[in-house]
Parts: C-alpha cells; sequence; structure tokens
C-alpha cells in the first residue's frame, strides 16, 4: 500500500488506488497457487537439514503444524563384564548374583583376597557386591 503511505504523509485522507487493490490480487493469488503446489510438492513443507534438529526447532514444528521427525535414542550397548570365580567343592555358602552370574560367598571371598567373614559383615554392613569387587581390585 504504497499510495495510501505517501498520502498520509502530505496529510490527504488515504484510499486504496487501483495499484494497491491490483498488488493485493496478485498476492492473494500467489498464495493461492502456493498452497495448491503444497500438496503436490511436499518439498515446500520442510527443508532437509544437515544438522540434527534442535528441540527448538522440533517445538516451532509443532506449533506451525509441520511433521517433523522425533530423534531416536539409541543407548549403547553395555559390555557385561564375565569374572572367573574359583571352583570350590563342597561349598555350601550364600549364592550371589552379579550381572547375571551367580557365585556363592566362599567364591566371592577367594576371588577379593580377604575371609569369608569380613565379607558377610561388609553385606551386613550394607556394602553391594559391586562395592566389595571394586575394594577388592577386581573390576574397575
Amino acid at each position: 500500500m504504497r499510495t495510501a503511505i505517501a498520502l498520509k504523509r502530505n496529510g490527504e485522507r488515504p484510499t486504496q488506488s487501483e495499484v494497491d487493490n491490483w498488488d493485493q490480487i496478485k498476492t492473494e493469488r500467489a498464495y493461492q497457487e502456493y498452497r495448491s503446489k503444497r500438496k503436490e510438492k511436499p518439498w515446500l513443507k520442510t527443508v532437509p537439514q544437515s544438522v540434527p534438529a534442535s528441540p527448538y526447532y522440533r517445538e516451532l514444528c509443532r506449533y506451525v503444524g509441520v511433521p517433523c521427525k522425533d530423534p531416536e535414542e539409541i543407548e549403547p550397548e553395555k559390555e557385561i563384564e564375565l569374572i572367573e570365580f574359583p571352583e570350590i567343592k563342597n561349598d555350601k555358602s550364600k549364592v550371589w548374583t552379579y550381572n547375571g552370574q551367580e557365585f556363592t560367598t566362599n567364591q566371592l571371598a577367594k576371588k577379593v583376597g580377604v575371609d569369608r567373614k569380613v565379607i558377610t559383615q561388609r553385606i551386613r554392613k550394607g556394602w553391594t557386591i559391586r562395592h566389595i569387587l571394586k575394594h577388592g581390585g577386581v573390576i574397575r
């Protein structure tokens, strides 16, 4: 509306001219064409990105109504360290489980290098098997 601004500056009453009406019709027609082509051309909706989208971009897409893929969270697989416990014949002490491995108190005591009574005392005090193995230097 170039004419209206110029008229306001000069102190005259603003009215729409034929040029302003023609500009408005032209922009409206261009927008209608864009909307009709948007269904045919999906690349007009989203722009391919080389950098992963930020949370703010995804929030903006949700607000505008443009489809946006949410990132897939991939958890790294942790390698389970298998600990070789010594074999003890006729061992009838309590059985413990750590990372899917079953072992007895005597096997744990022999692996860590302390007496089995110390192991039972530590467990009674609230130590975990992981803490005992860490303290004994078996795992890091």
